[in-house]
């Protein structure tokens, strides 16, 4: 369901959205959610599916519709503790994309300056930090 003045997001719409910041209220309290399952919690294909179907760029959407919607709702960056899978070189961490919808540099890049990583690791600390507060707060 698309909310006015909203274009549609991709194969998804708004309830997925809606589900998947209620997955990551109800597991705040965890060291990261998977996008595995931030995905399944929204009732949507697995991220590995989206790249096997050359749909990457579905994944970044619906990211970053879920990054706006935190914020629209004055919930903390729950986007900062959505990380890769172990197994993923990225294992523990962020996709790009979360760095770039902050405006900041890949620190997992190759040609990320050490300047750049450092800036990179400190934001999401600082993220993480909103995320455990908040959630210290709701219980």
């Amino acid at each position: 369901m698309e909310r006015p003045g909203e274009p549609a997001i991709g194969p998804y719409g708004a309830e997925n959205i809606d589900a998947a910041i209620s997955y990551a209220i109800d597991h705040c309290s965890a060291a990261g959610i998977t996008y595995s399952d931030l995905f399944a919690s929204a009732g949507l294909q697995s991220p590995h599916w989206y790249f096997e179907n050359g749909l990457r760029l579905a994944i970044t959407h619906f990211m970053e519709a879920f990054h706006h919607a935190c914020a629209r709702q004055g919930l903390p960056p729950f986007d900062a503790f959505i990380i890769n899978a172990k197994g993923s070189e990225r294992a523990g961490y962020p996709g790009t994309g979360y760095f770039s919808i902050n405006g900041l540099s890949d620190p997992l890049g190759d040609r990320t300056s050490e300047a750049n990583v450092r800036a990179a690791y400190s934001f999401r600390d600082a993220e993480l930090q909103q995320i455990r507060t908040w959630c210290r707060g709701q219980r």
